[in-house]
């Protein structure tokens, strides 16, 4: 589970996540060993931009959130649940993979594409409110 999908799922920010993963890395390394570090990977956000992120196994993911809320840490548990069922059904095969794949890149165009059109809508909106200023004779800078 990456630590995205937890900051989404906790509804919390992805760096305050990030922030708790780093402050609890060493705790679990004490208890389970050097050879179980979290792993941090790079993903492209909807900017085209690399940021940071972790991929935590199930253990790692129960024990970061082992600190949230008793509500926050049942999403997770059944987030996780979902996560082995999907697995069980295959979608850990080769085949599975690529249709997860089909489904995320799909949805990466659907928010690109929403994206595009929230700028576009954005300047259009910050074009009328230029005009409507100057024309009662206020400048925006």
């Amino acid at each position: 589970m990456s630590s995205r999908e937890i900051a989404e799922l906790t509804k919390k920010k992805h760096k305050n996540v990030l922030n708790d993963i780093k402050r609890q890395e060493p705790a679990y390394l004490e208890v389970f060993g050097n050879g179980l570090r979290f792993q941090l990977v790079k993903y492209v956000d909807a900017k085209g931009e690399e940021r940071p992120e972790y991929q935590l196994t199930k253990s790692q993911s129960l024990f970061v959130v082992s600190g949230y809320n008793p509500v926050l840490r049942a999403r997770i548990q059944k987030r996780w649940e979902e996560l082995e069922i999907l697995q069980y059904q295959g979608v850990g095969s080769a085949d599975g993979i690529c249709r997860e794949i089909a489904l995320i890149r799909k949805e990466q165009l659907r928010l690109g594409a929403k994206l595009t059109n929230n700028r576009r809508r954005l300047k259009e909106l910050k074009s009328k409110l230029h005009f409507m200023s100057t024309d009662i004779g206020c400048y925006l800078y």
